[in-house]
């Protein structure tokens, strides 16, 4: 692994670095190698603070914490019970793979929010084939190499690209009930 890890909660990405790990065994005996119960913790830093005033960047760099010190005032709010870092649940891209399944996965495959043809839902719908491709691409090589198993985000950037330009692999068919009475297995694919 990796002592800083790119980390990833809802729409929000910050770091987060290893600190000391602490015994759980609570004996004046245990000493570091002889210690078989360790505690990870991990300490964080904002990076993705979107904003130009001072407030706003004065949050870069800071432990997640503290950026709830003014809410805590005014709320219950906490990094720990926030939506926004998911309940202490996120996403920690603690492998190559991940961090670039992370990037991959956030490519804007928009070419042009001003130009039209606008769709149904009134938003600009000009977008680049050949990047939603090599996105697609680039996805399932991830999802192949289990770079994605504990990442929905990436995944439901796959169905996306899948859903704009669909590849054979996409349109295969995967019977839903095999899958729900063999949980833990394998799920054979079939092309329809």
């Amino acid at each position: 692994g990796y002592s800083s890890i790119l980390t990833l909660s809802e729409d929000h990405a910050y770091e987060s670095h290893l600190i000391e790990t602490q015994c759980e065994e609570k004996s004046d005996k245990t000493t570091t190698a002889s210690c078989k119960n360790y505690k990870t913790a991990y300490a964080t830093c904002e990076v993705a603070i979107p904003g130009n005033t001072k407030a706003s960047q004065s949050k870069r760099g800071r432990e997640i914490s503290e950026t709830f010190v003014d809410l805590q005032k005014q709320s219950n709010v906490t990094a720990e019970t926030s939506w926004l870092y998911m309940k202490d649940n996120a996403v920690l891209c603690d492998s190559a793979g991940m961090a670039l399944a992370a990037l991959v996965g956030n490519m804007n495959c928009d070419i042009d929010k001003q130009k039209q043809p606008t769709g149904e839902s009134g938003k600009p719908q000009v977008v680049s084939g050949a990047l939603y491709q090599m996105k697609r691409d680039m996805l399932w090589v991830l999802y192949d190499a289990g770079c994605m198993d504990n990442f929905p985000f990436a995944l439901m950037e796959l169905g996306e690209c899948e859903e704009h330009l669909s590849s054979e692999r996409g349109l295969e068919w995967v019977d839903a009930s095999e899958l729900l009475q063999n949980e833990g297995t394998d799920v054979k694919a079939t092309n329809n």
